[in-house]
């Protein structure tokens, strides 16, 4: 992508940006409860696994809504090339490096299971670690059993993704053998930390389906989801991105997402 004229190589980070603000409000679950008088750090750091939970009826609504000059037209923090989603890691999961890398090396596993990409061989992909810009607004409005204040609870999120830069696409493997995808495509594994107003909620997600721009320039979020206060469940809702001013990269954020349990996954 070096070798990009600089008017393709903002359309490029613009229709990425668009997927990748998809990412925010997400979820394949394994929720921690934490009391702790630091809501921004995590108490604790071992890497999140997926485990069975009470089969509770549950939903948690996440909205996102700002407006600002991004870095290089992505919603992402330090941008698509310069970021490695390592603060996220560090300073709001407060993990060690041996457990981040533990953690990428279960992004990696994941990513080869579930759509048969092998990150180190495959080179039709970028395979990044990510942090969403908060200066996006994300909020969690509604959470079951919470009583949420009106102007919501604020959200973090990052963790490691996939992004398709063959302009031919790629064909999928591994649960999605035979499925063909187009460029800038995105798959993700990562977590949202909700901050309320006593306790921090950690929620791990991983991609149920690709994300892929409709000629709308919007992109569907569907993630899978399992937690020990909800159940098994789902993440579905709508992302766009609208770029205000191209010089400026000033940016407007749209996300609409929701996570209920029990969900509607894929059949395989």
């Amino acid at each position: 992508m070096k070798n990009q004229k600089p008017q393709k190589r903002k359309t490029w980070l613009l229709t990425l940006s668009i997927i990748m603000t998809a990412i925010v409000s997400l979820s394949l679950i394994n929720t921690t409860f934490a009391t702790n008088n630091n809501l921004k750090k995590i108490k604790g750091s071992s890497t999140p696994k997926l485990h069975g939970g009470t089969a509770d009826n549950g939903y948690i609504v996440f909205v996102a809504n700002g407006r600002f000059e991004s870095v290089d037209g992505s919603i992402l923090k330090d941008g698509i090339v310069n970021g490695d989603g390592l603060n996220f890691q560090k300073n709001v999961m407060n993990r060690t490096n041996d457990e981040i890398n533990e953690l990428r090396q279960e992004a990696i596993n994941f990513f080869n299971q579930r759509f048969g990409i092998d990150v180190e061989t495959n080179t039709s992909i970028i395979f990044t670690g990510y942090e969403m810009d908060p200066r996006i607004n994300l909020k969690a409005f509604t959470v079951s059993g919470e009583k949420v204040p009106a102007n919501g609870y604020p959200v973090d999120d990052g963790g490691w993704a996939i992004i398709i830069t063959d302009p031919a696409g790629i064909t999928l493997g591994g649960s999605w053998d035979g499925f063909h995808i187009p460029a800038n495509s995105m798959l993700l594994f990562g977590e949202v930390v909700i901050n309320t107003d006593s306790d921090i909620i950690n929620v791990h997600y991983e991609s149920d389906t690709p994300f892929v721009l409709d000629q709308f320039n919007a992109a569907q979020v569907r993630f899978k989801s399992e937690n020990n206060k909800f159940g098994e469940g789902s993440i579905g809702g709508i992302a766009r991105l609208n770029m205000l001013n191209s010089e400026s990269l000033l940016l407007q954020v749209d996300i609409k997402n929701i996570l209920t349990a029990p969900g509607i996954l894929s059949e395989f």
